[in-house]
């Protein structure tokens, strides 16, 4: 696997394993790859975005 596609999986809103979030604003709940201490919504860039497994 390269660099660029191991990026893109830690980044990709779609990642099965990492840390699940919803958004406040648009109600959509996503995950990515890493942890982000304030991650923005991937569908409307709403900063309101809790994060569900802690």
């Amino acid at each position: 696997m390269g660099l660029l596609q191991s990026l893109r999986e830690a980044f990709s809103s779609d990642s099965a394993d990492g840390a699940r979030y919803r958004c406040r604003n648009c109600d959509r709940q996503f995950t990515y790859g890493v942890v982000f201490e304030q991650p923005d919504c991937p569908y409307c860039d709403s900063t309101d975005v809790e994060r569900l497994d802690t």
